[in-house]
């Protein structure tokens, strides 16, 4: 049950985060809003090919990490938690985008 649990919400996140990638160009580059990461602030400044390019490492590493730990019950409550935080940040976009 965690595993299959586990499994969902890691390809829910990677999901989010492709979610939050293009909704961050599209509001930064549209001048719409600003990056609060300054990592991926700076990657947004070299251009959307860098900034793609260290979101989906980024995303690759974490989703690794996670898929070797998805039989472990505290990967049940670190992803939900991640999952919520990205959750808030797509309603916050959204928020933005109702703004435009």
């Amino acid at each position: 049950m965690i595993v299959a649990y586990n499994t969902f919400m890691i390809f829910f996140l990677v999901l989010l985060h492709a979610a939050d990638m293009f909704g961050t160009m599209y509001l930064v580059y549209g001048g719409h809003g600003t990056e609060g990461n300054s990592l991926m602030a700076e990657a947004l400044e070299g251009g959307p090919f860098v900034f793609i390019l260290v979101k989906i490492v980024g995303v690759l590493v974490s989703t690794f990490f996670f898929w070797c730990l998805r039989e472990e019950k505290f990967t049940s409550f670190i992803v939900t938690v991640i999952v919520i935080i990205y959750g808030v940040e797509i309603l916050n976009q959204l928020e933005l985008f109702g703004r435009i």
